[in-house]
């Protein structure tokens, strides 16, 4: 199983790869400070594709549909990979307006969800089954970072969080992403404590 966020932009302008590491590992170790441990590990990527080439990480963070971004960090084992992709062909436009028909807070964010949708692309970050804790929190980190490079908003359908926190601007999912205490499914609750008790452990490896 996989859960997956997805980031749609209100700016135009596409933040780096560099910008997005950065404020990427400024925000996890805030997180991991709010949950007692001192680590600030670095969020790294590659793009990935038939074979791995090099990149500018100046350059925008957009790549082609042959590719995908493997954003990850050391020493865990495991990563998030991430897609760039056009709403036209992924059926957003179509997708956010059902959503918007029938899901009361997307209704509420209508206003902003078109404006985004304007933009034509979206990024797609995928976490699988099995990772480390510390990835099931980066990855989210990671999509909220780059919701408020972009001053846009994440979503969600397949359980990557709350359902009724979606559509979320970067503020509102970083006050409520992995915090037990916020989640409004008890499994969710559950999942982010037993994460939280890993995390520690992980950073000393």
């Amino acid at each position: 199983m996989s859960t997956t966020l997805e980031v749609y932009p209100k700016l135009s302008k596409i933040p780096s790869f560099r910008e997005l590491l950065d404020l990427s590992s400024v925000r996890l170790g805030e997180y991991l400070s709010d949950q007692g441990i001192s680590a600030h590990p670095v969020i790294n990527v590659d793009l990935c594709g038939a074979q791995s080439r090099p990149f500018d990480l100046d350059s925008p963070a957009m790549w082609s549909d042959g590719e995908y971004a493997w954003f990850y960090l050391k020493p865990a084992s495991g990563g998030t990979d991430a897609y760039f992709e056009s709403n036209e062909e992924s059926g957003g436009y179509e997708y956010m307006d059902g959503e918007i028909e029938t899901h009361i807070p997307a209704a509420e964010k209508k206003t902003l969800i078109y404006e985004c949708l304007s933009y034509g692309y979206h990024w797609r970050f995928r976490r699988s089954a099995g990772q480390p804790a510390i990835i099931n929190v980066a990855y989210g980190i990671i999509a909220g970072s780059l919701a408020e490079l972009t001053e846009g908003f994440i979503y969600s359908i397949d359980s990557a969080w709350d359902y009724d926190r979606f559509p979320a601007t970067a503020q509102e999912f970083f006050s409520c992403y992995f915090r037990p205490d916020k989640a409004i499914s008890a499994g969710h609750a559950e999942w982010a404590a037993r994460c939280i008790e890993h995390l520690a452990e992980e950073m000393k490896t």
